[in-house]
């Protein structure tokens, strides 16, 4: 194996390494995003979404050998997802959002209305 070949055999690696960084940043912004949009309004979808989303984050941080850097560390995503599937697995989770009150509600899957508050 020449010189040359083994610096190209490590630029790509190099090249590989920068996309998987950059696809765990990228999902650290739409798992954040979507942690948000859950903390906000608790229904089975957005708690689908946290852990969906947190479910790709892990995977690339295990792909990089636990090197990927960002806000959160496995361990609290692995917390977020536990309270979302906690959403899920509680009547909580069923909720579906009414349309037809003026304050924030939503209906159970026994029928009751559900009133958020603060």
């Amino acid at each position: 194996m020449t010189q040359q070949h083994r610096t190209q055999a490590t630029a790509q690696e190099a090249q590989e390494l920068q996309k998987k960084q950059q696809k765990a940043a990228q999902l650290q912004f739409e798992f954040a995003k979507s942690w948000n949009l859950y903390i906000n309004d608790k229904t089975a979808a957005k708690a689908q979404e946290v852990v969906a989303k947190g479910d790709q984050l892990l995977e690339v941080h295990k792909s990089l050998g636990g090197r990927a850097s960002g806000a959160l560390a496995p361990s609290q995503i692995t917390l977020r997802q536990d309270y979302a599937k906690e959403t899920l697995a509680k009547d909580a989770g069923k909720l579906t959002k009414c349309t037809d009150s003026p304050f924030p509600s939503y209906k159970n899957a026994k029928g009751q209305t559900v009133y958020k508050i603060g």
